[in-house]
């Protein structure tokens, strides 16, 4: 076990699950006994499976919440917490999360949170990919996988578990998701309103500006971080 970078190139070879490892790896560093648990995944990536990892991380009453690709039974939940979390008018439909679920799951994370009744969806981050260097309401409208430029649209965490820095580890652990899963992207892209600009700087995002893009009645700025940044590869949040 050598720290996150090299965990996440071996894991990458031998193609663990990604978003699950770097969660495993955030929330355990220094933990001999989890350590141990994690070279042993990566040495025998054949045994490895969720369910071995779940039951670590609900060793305790109040787990920490993991990371995971989406699956087609998270769609509701998604929609409903995107709901939840944006005003009418600025909140995607479930037909529109469906169908970025289903052409750009790669490019979608969420947040889980072990309990003893069952896991949770707590929180989620979503985007498509698109030609060009700057968003614009026709690039963020379709998915390119060929594009480059990752636009995320949604960061949600459910509001019960707000200020708990779920949606830091969450955005940090995607960024660097992305940054080894998708080699074709080269910078990550989000437009969001005053009030948030500092939670994104903190995470690595710098300020482009004033954003063309008119979605809702606010005022929304452009923001992005280079896929080459060390940012895209601190999950340790």
């Amino acid at each position: 076990y050598q720290g996150p970078i090299h965990t996440w190139q071996a894991c990458r070879l031998q193609n663990v699950c990604l978003p699950a490892i770097v969660s495993y790896v955030t929330q355990n560093r220094g933990d001999k006994k989890s350590e141990s648990h994690l070279y042993n995944i990566i040495s025998h990536p054949n045994d490895f499976n969720m369910a071995s990892y779940y039951t670590v991380l609900d060793s305790s009453a109040d787990a920490a919440p993991f990371f995971r690709q989406v699956e087609p039974g998270d769609v509701a939940r998604i929609a409903a917490l995107e709901a939840a979390g944006y005003p009418e008018d600025e909140a995607a439909s479930l037909e529109i999360i469906t169908a970025r679920s289903r052409e750009a799951s790669g490019c979608f994370l969420v947040a889980i949170k072990p309990g003893a009744t069952g896991d949770q969806l707590i929180g989620f981050v979503n985007g498509t990919l698109a030609k060009g260097s700057s968003l614009k309401h026709e690039t963020m409208s379709v998915h390119d996988p060929d594009g480059e430029l990752l636009c995320i649209h949604s960061v949600c965490v459910e509001d019960t578990h707000r200020r708990k820095k779920v949606g830091t580890r969450l955005l940090k652990a995607y960024l660097a998701y992305i940054s080894q899963s998708t080699p074709q992207a080269t910078r990550i892209a989000l437009i969001c309103k005053e009030n948030l600009v500092g939670f994104y700087s903190a995470c690595g995002f710098k300020m482009v500006g004033p954003s063309s893009v008119v979605h809702g009645k606010d005022k929304w700025f452009e923001m992005n971080v280079d896929v080459r940044d060390e940012s895209c590869n601190d999950v340790e949040s």
